[in-house]
C-alpha cells in the first residue's frame, strides 16, 4: 500500500476519531482495513473510504484544521498498515445515531464516543 492509501486511511481516522483515545483511533483504522480484506467492500483502502455513505466525513469533504491531530493520525495509520490486525471490527457508530444495521451485529468494543461492531460471529 503506497502513500495515497496511508493519506486515506489517515484522513478517515482524523474526521471519524481525532478526539477519541489513541484505541478508538486505531478501532477506526482496523475497521477501514478489515473492510479492505473484505469481499463485501472495495479492495482498496481509498476506494473504502470514499465509498458512498460509509464515513460521514465524505459526503461533505472537510479541510484538516488541527495538523496535530492530523500527524497523530499518520503515525496511527502507518502503525495499522504495517501490523497484522486479529480483530473483527468492520463497522462502528458514534453515539449519536442509532443505524438499524446496529441491531444485526455483535458489539465488539465501546471505546469513548463510539461502538464498534463485528457483522462475522
Amino acid at each position: 500500500m503506497g502513500s495515497a492509501a496511508l493519506v486515506c486511511l489517515a484522513m478517515n481516522i482524523y474526521f471519524e476519531a481525532r478526539g477519541e483515545s489513541l484505541k478508538g483511533q486505531k478501532l477506526v483504522a482496523e475497521v477501514t482495513l478489515n473492510r479492505v480484506r473484505s469481499k463485501k467492500w472495495p479492495s482498496t483502502l481509498c476506494e473504502v473510504v470514499h465509498e458512498p455513505y460509509q464515513f460521514s466525513w465524505t459526503i461533505n469533504p472537510y479541510q484538516v484544521q488541527d495538523w496535530k491531530a492530523f500527524s497523530t493520525a499518520l503515525i496511527v495509520a502507518e502503525s495499522a498498515m504495517n501490523n497484522n490486525l486479529n480483530t473483527c471490527v468492520d463497522h462502528y457508530h458514534n453515539f449519536t445515531v442509532e443505524p438499524t444495521w446496529g441491531k444485526n451485529m455483535r458489539v465488539y468494543r465501546v471505546e469513548g464516543n463510539h461502538i464498534f461492531y463485528c457483522s462475522e460471529n
